[in-house]
């Protein structure tokens, strides 16, 4: 199933360059040319699979400073559940596509697609069980965040970590703010039900020192409780010790090039 989805998105995406893009993206006819192999691919990102990571790691983006386009591409793998450095991979990239809101996997994605496939041919011995991914996985307007398109396209579990509310089914902000309210306790969930019933992921409180929740959806090939669970026994700080991790190296990374 797997190299056939991949095969799909080859098959419509394969041949476009980024002119061709660009131009789309001003185009009416963008979200029937896209969305129509995002809809497709969901099918695969909704399946539930246990996970009992050995090694867990976060991919990352950072900007150098003032720029837009040039930026740190980071994979940092850490041990499961001491959190000790197993590997790191920085790479200097040029993100060529523009941000769109909702499409911000399009423009980043590639990169970290790279980092990870580089990883399986020089250290498949510590290629790890699941990403957790600094962005929302099915919680999205369209059901496919960039935890979630990262996971298709790699093939491996992905949970969704975000800290930006989007509008999906009905689960307005003020709705999120009402149930992060409701949440007294570190370890605490709350599940976004939308107005179709569905659940879209979870609001978790982290940490007892922050009452502010992150977003915690399915990315892919795992289900809501088991990324939930992972999420909570990462908790050293509100965000997640992979996805701390891979930012604050990214940054460093940067700052030692002098583009800070």
């Amino acid at each position: 199933m797997h190299e056939g989805v991949v095969d799909k998105g080859a098959e419509i995406f394969g041949n476009v360059t980024c002119s061709q893009r660009r131009f789309l993206l001003g185009s009416p006819d963008f979200e029937v040319y896209c969305w129509r192999l995002v809809q497709y691919l969901s099918i695969v990102a909704c399946r539930s699979e246990s996970v009992c990571p050995f090694n867990e790691f976060s991919v990352d983006i950072s900007f150098v400073k003032s720029s837009d386009v040039d930026a740190c591409a980071s994979l940092v793998v850490l041990s499961f559940p001491d959190f000790q450095v197993v590997h790191t991979a920085f790479e200097m990239v040029k993100l060529t596509l523009p941000y769109v809101p909702g499409f911000l996997a399009f423009r980043e994605v590639p990169h970290l697609v790279k980092l990870i496939d580089d990883l399986r041919v020089s250290r498949p011995d510590v290629m790890p069980q699941v990403i957790l991914v600094d962005g929302n996985g099915i919680f999205h307007p369209r059901g496919l965040g960039l935890a979630s398109h990262l996971g298709v396209l790699c093939d491996i579990p992905t949970v969704g970590v975000g800290k930006t509310h989007f509008l999906v089914d009905g689960i307005s902000l003020q709705r999120a703010r009402e149930l992060e309210r409701g949440l007294s306790h570190a370890g605490q969930a709350a599940e976004l039900v939308g107005d179709s019933g569905r659940v879209w992921g979870a609001l978790l409180r982290c940490t007892e020192a922050s009452v502010k929740a992150v977003y915690v959806s399915v990315g892919h090939r795992i289900g809501l409780s088991t990324a939930l669970e992972l999420v909570r026994r990462c908790c050293l700080f509100r965000i997640p010790e992979p996805v701390r991790q891979a930012d604050l190296m990214s940054r460093e990374f940067i700052r030692k090039l002098g583009l800070e």
